[in-house]
C-alpha cells in the first residue's frame, strides 16, 4: 500500500457526457477517488460513497477502463473512466492506494 495518490490521464463518461483522452483525469488516494472532466468539473467520491469499482471493457484497446458505482443518487449511474492501458492496471493501482469501495 502506498500513501501517495495515483493519477491517470484518459477519458470519461458520466451519464450521457463523454470526453476522450486526454480530457479527463482519475486521481485516487486512500480516502478519495476523484474524476476531473473537461467541461464538467470534478466528481469526488469518498470510500463510503462508492458501492464498487470494477474493470470495464467495451471495445478491446479503446474501450478499457473502470466503472465507479456510486451510492449517492446525486451522481449518474454510469461513471466510467477510460484508459488506454489494461483495466487491470487501473484496478491494481487503486487497490495499492488503500481505497476500498464501501469503506
Amino acid at each position: 500500500m502506498t500513501d501517495a495518490p495515483v493519477t491517470f490521464i484518459g477519458g470519461a463518461r458520466v451519464g450521457f457526457w463523454n470526453v476522450t483522452w486526454p480530457f479527463a483525469r482519475l486521481r485516487v488516494s486512500k480516502d478519495e477517488l476523484e474524476i476531473w472532466i473537461l467541461g464538467q468539473g470534478t466528481l469526488r467520491f469518498r470510500q463510503e460513497a462508492v458501492v464498487r469499482v470494477t474493470k470495464y471493457v467495451s471495445l478491446p484497446f479503446v474501450g478499457w477502463g473502470v466503472k465507479i458505482e456510486p451510492k449517492l443518487s446525486a451522481y449518474p449511474e454510469d461513471v466510467i473512466f477510460w484508459y488506454f492501458g489494461r483495466p487491470e492496471t487501473l484496478m491494481k493501482a487503486i487497490e495499492e492506494t488503500g481505497f476500498r469501495a464501501g469503506g
